[in-house]
This record gives C-alpha cells, sequence and structure tokens, in this order.
C-alpha cells in the first residue's frame, strides 16, 4: 500500500451481499485496494508487515529505529 510503507494487503475474497452468492466465475476482489467492504458484504483480507529489522533498513517506519518502534 503505497500510503504505507511495509504493508502489503493481499484481498483473498469479497461479497457484495449477505448471504454471498457464488454465482458466475468473476473474481470479485479484482478491483482497486480499498479498506471498507461493500455495504451488507465482506473483504477476506491478508495483511503482510516486513519484520522490523527489513523496515528499519528500507525506512518504511519513516524514522522509527528498531529500539524505538
Amino acid at each position: 500500500m503505497e500510503s504505507m510503507p511495509g504493508l502489503t494487503l493481499t484481498d483473498l475474497r469479497e461479497t457484495a451481499t449477505a448471504p454471498a452468492s457464488n454465482a458466475g466465475n468473476a473474481d470479485a476482489a479484482a478491483r482497486p485496494v480499498r479498506l471498507e467492504p461493500p455495504q451488507n458484504g465482506t473483504i477476506l483480507r491478508m495483511v503482510e508487515f516486513l519484520p522490523r529489522a527489513v523496515c528499519a533498513r528500507e525506512t518504511c517506519l519513516r524514522g522509527v529505529t528498531p529500539a524505538e518502534s
């Protein structure tokens, strides 16, 4: 995610309604990333944080050293 260096979001599944429909072959998660699910829907998301040592080396903590975080 561009606004949060060192953070990776992977949307695995999105539903637009409840109960969810499994009809069709379209990938409902194939769209730009957004944080909020659709109204009455859900998002199954995997969030990956880089290890602290990697973040410090790549400055993804915006100036915070590993000892401070």
